[in-house]
């Protein structure tokens, strides 16, 4: 039953991806999530590397990955959409540091994405045509936003994060069925979380494989 949650996996249209830190023989490691709106995937492994992501999905695989901006997703040369609800917390915290011109940038981001997220919801109302005129106008906003010097650090750090993911940071308009955010994973990690505060873990990789096993069939 694992291996075929495994093969539905590497067919789907898209894959949300998560992970949070886990134990073995009480050594770090890591419980990986992989889910869509069919179901959801465990793998407990040492590595926190994108190595995890090919072993479960393979290199070739063909759906969009939606994931936070964290650095092991970057070697992977998948079709790529970032969470938008990250990116809005991290506009956050910029803006509630700074003050005057120095809030402008994050503020402006943060309404670019969450007029691009509502925009998506629409999505259903709106013919082909003026959704895609609509999507082109938020990829051009991203463009001249990005065009800018920052000599805040903080923004300086968000325009060169944003320019790196320059082509997911909006994926979520340009592919139908992918959500904005990688909530579902984000949701589908928390009853691991009540487990390892339970458990500490798993004492052998054996041990960490069959509850892998079972939190996904289950």
């Amino acid at each position: 039953s694992y291996d075929h949650l495994v093969e539905a996996a590497r067919k789907s249209v898209f894959q949300l991806v998560d992970e949070t830190g886990w134990k073995i023989g009480g050594r770090s490691a890591w419980l990986w999530v992989f889910a869509d709106e069919h179901a959801t995937l465990y793998r407990i492994r040492k590595s926190r590397g994108h190595e995890v992501v090919v072993e479960v999905l393979g290199d070739d695989y063909q759906g969009v990955l939606v994931s936070d901006c964290f650095l092991a997703y970057d070697p992977l040369n998948f079709r790529k959409s970032k969470c938008s609800s990250h990116l809005l917390k991290r506009c956050s915290e910029i803006e509630q540091s700074k003050c005057r011109g120095a809030v402008r940038f994050s503020r402006r981001v943060a309404a670019l994405i969450r007029r691009a997220m509502a925009l998506k919801r629409r999505r259903g109302g709106l013919g082909d045509h003026g959704y895609a005129v609509l999507r082109g106008k938020a990829h051009a906003e991203l463009d001249r936003l990005l065009a800018g010097t920052y000599t805040d650090p903080d923004n300086a750090r968000l325009a060169k994060l944003l320019r790196k993911h320059r082509d997911s940071v909006l994926g979520f308009l340009d592919h139908d069925f992918v959500d904005a955010t990688n909530n579902l994973a984000e949701r589908e990690v928390r009853p691991a979380v009540i487990a390892r505060k339970l458990s500490a873990g798993n004492r052998t990789e054996e041990g960490a494989e069959t509850h892998a096993v079972l939190a996904s069939v289950f």
